[in-house]
């Protein structure tokens, strides 16, 4: 067979038929996050995401796993800890309440990437980011449920799993909120894998 033809062969019947159906579904995920981003993203609305975000600038500029927020209980143990008389406020405070490794996550992103602290278009730049790598968590999330439903079930279960996770609107919401459950939910996915494929 001349070259020509075994390259077309190879993308229309062979192993490159099943890449370009891969790169298909990739390409219509990513359209969906991208069309829920313009119509439906607002700014992070839960205190929390903002405290997580706030952890992870202080890390990111060497100021360590500190917080502006004033938390009565974390003062009260910062107390007791050093035996101290007078409340201690001072700029910043050690962070008691955030789980440690979103904010270092968020923290090499920071590195990795120049957060511009500018707004445009009514959008914060860094909260922007956040919300792609929260994305791309998400999509990571699908692709594991779509291993995981491969080896218990079958390629339609998961199919039909990854789509039902994707047209969630609340895996959507959790994906641009800047809240760590993508985070949470891959970790998950990852344990119920590892246990999968090791018993």
């Amino acid at each position: 067979m001349p070259p020509i033809q075994e390259l077309i062969y190879k993308w229309d019947e062979a192993e490159g038929r099943k890449i370009i159906e891969k790169c298909a579904v990739l390409l219509v995920l990513i359209g969906i996050l991208i069309l829920y981003d313009v119509k439906e993203y607002k700014n992070f609305t839960a205190p929390e995401a903002m405290d997580a975000a706030q952890v992870a600038r202080n890390i990111a500029d060497g100021k360590g796993f500190s917080t502006l927020w004033i938390r009565p209980f974390a003062l009260y143990l910062i107390q007791s800890h050093q035996k101290l008389p007078d409340p201690v406020l001072k700029d910043v405070q050690p962070d008691l309440a955030n789980p440690p490794v979103y904010p270092l996550m968020l923290a090499l992103l920071m590195k990795i990437f120049p957060f511009d602290f500018t707004t445009f278009d009514g959008r914060y730049s860094p909260e922007i980011i956040i919300t792609i790598f929260n994305q791309c968590l998400f999509l990571l999330a699908a692709f594991l449920l779509y291993k995981i439903s491969l080896i218990l079930f079958d390629k339609s279960v998961g199919f039909f799993s990854v789509a039902v996770m994707i047209g969630s609107e609340l895996f959507l919401k959790f994906s641009s909120s800047g809240l760590p459950t993508m985070l949470l939910i891959l970790v998950f996915e990852l344990i119920i894998w590892l246990l999968i494929r090791w018993l």
